[in-house]
């Protein structure tokens, strides 16, 4: 018995370009960006889809003369099915896994998220934040390689230069992550990445400093959180006061070493003091002084020179 498709699974099929629709969040046009593919190309598979059902449907009618691989409906059947299924498979990956940044895809990455910034609502942002965390290493990794372009063989110093621009692309969207609103979203609805955050650069060890504005904005953004007028002004979906993210921001020697987290706060941010203000500020001395003395002050750090500092502005304005 010869099986075909009806007129009725060619209109069934249409239905697809219903489902798309659903996938235009910025969060998933963002990942569909990243791996290269973009809204004309979902709809374009969904479109041969269609026309491959529809085929399959009409071909039963066509006169004999027709050649036998044109009047074949299980041929059909299984271009429309293979296209249906590419469509489908690119749209799950989107929903299930986060984009991934890697050497080759570091641009689309780079761009993409520019692009989802400079657009996003809170809510983007949230749903951002698990892309940055499952990312966050490989680009510390590529923002620290170094250009290499000194060697003598051209084809070393070829590549080398393409390191150089593809490190570039990565310390910039570090940089780029440093936007404030996207801070103070990790640090209130996602206390815990941005501690997951902070300890990735304690982790990745960068020779240089890669992405310290970013680093500084997250701890300048949890310590001024706490500026809270009273019960009626608190968000209760904010957990800003995990304790995981004050360890790994003032806690963590590497990062009291390297990237210096007094120096987050200015004299500016100190004009108005909030109790909440003075209590967060005092449990970030005593990590920042514990893990000194943990360290038998085995190294001369500019930053409890900072923390001094701050605190003699306090001092003033008290």
């Amino acid at each position: 018995m010869t099986v075909y498709f009806s007129i009725g699974d060619a209109v069934a099929a249409l239905g697809i370009f219903l489902i798309i629709p659903q996938f235009l969040k910025p969060i998933f046009l963002f990942r569909l960006r990243v791996i290269g593919i973009g809204l004309r190309t979902l709809y374009g598979m969904a479109a041969i889809g269609f026309l491959c059902v529809l085929t399959a449907a009409l071909v039963p009618l066509l006169p004999e003369w027709v050649p036998a691989p044109i009047r074949a409906t299980l041929f059909w059947e299984v271009a429309g099915g293979m296209s249906f299924a590419l469509c489908y498979t690119a749209l799950g990956w989107v929903y299930i896994f986060p984009a991934r940044a890697g050497t080759r895809s570091i641009k689309q990455y780079v761009r993409a998220g520019s692009n989802l910034l400079a657009s996003a609502s809170e809510e983007d942002r949230v749903e951002f934040a698990a892309d940055i965390v499952a990312n966050i290493k490989r680009l510390i990794r590529v923002a620290d390689q170094p250009a290499g372009a000194q060697s003598k063989s051209w084809f070393v110093t070829h590549r080398g230069q393409g390191e150089g621009e593809i490190s570039a692309y990565s310390e910039s969207f570090l940089r780029l992550l440093a936007d404030p609103v996207f801070c103070k979203t990790l640090v209130i609805r996602l206390p815990w990445d941005a501690s997951r955050l902070l300890t990735a650069f304690s982790e990745a060890q960068p020779k240089a400093q890669v992405g310290r504005v970013f680093v500084h904005q997250i701890i300048r953004e949890w310590l001024l959180s706490a500026e809270t007028a009273g019960v009626g002004d608190i968000d209760w979906r904010t957990f800003s006061d995990a304790p995981e993210l004050a360890d790994a921001a003032f806690g963590d020697t590497y990062l009291n070493r390297h990237y210096l987290p007094w120096e987050s706060l200015s004299a500016q941010d100190l004009t108005k003091i909030e109790t909440g203000l003075m209590e967060r500020i005092e449990r970030a001395a005593k990590l920042t002084i514990d893990d000194q003395i943990r360290d038998e002050f085995s190294y001369q750090s500019y930053n409890i020179a900072r923390l001094q500092e701050n605190f003699e502005i306090l001092t003033r304005q008290i």
